[in-house]
């Protein structure tokens, strides 16, 4: 992991797609399609290496497509998709929600390596101008709706 900020989306999904490929290509060599639970964390591994760079939604796109060359190079062959009902499902949930972990343990690592070095431990917070705005909004829903609008009842 590492404490830098995210890639760009698109340097996400390049790296996500050319990473992946790299990976379905070990995977299958060693045997993949006799072996699918091996070959299945291999492409969860190397989908939350590379969603540990990336934003959340491209660590989604990253765990689909892994899950694409899965199901092309390992459960049907000669790059073949083919739906499997649930089992499908569960490999794509798999997949993705590994990579949004990636995502997660990266934010995780980013934000604790900040706390180790001195400065505060911080999140992502309304600014004081919001806050008091804020807090002025319930006493105003409290109202009927026809006087927030300022007609009389």
């Amino acid at each position: 992991m590492s404490g830098k900020p995210p890639w760009a989306p698109s340097t996400g999904l390049v790296a996500g797609y050319f990473g992946l490929a790299a990976a379905t290509a070990v995977a299958v060599l060693t045997g993949g399609p006799q072996r699918p639970g091996v070959a299945l964390a291999l492409l969860a591994v190397a989908a939350f290496a590379i969603s540990t760079r990336t934003r959340w939604w491209v660590a989604v796109a990253t765990g689909l497509i892994a899950w694409l060359f899965y199901d092309g190079f390992i459960a049907g062959r000669h790059a073949e998709l083919a739906w499997h009902g649930a089992l499908d499902v569960q490999r794509m949930c798999v997949l993705a929600g590994v990579a949004v972990c990636g995502v997660a343990a990266s934010w995780l690592h980013r934000r604790l390596a900040g706390w180790t070095a001195g400065r505060p431990l911080t999140f992502p917070r309304k600014r004081p101008a919001q806050l008091r705005q804020a807090a002025a909004r319930p006493l105003a829903l409290l109202a009927p709706r026809d006087a927030r609008r300022g007609l009389a009842p």
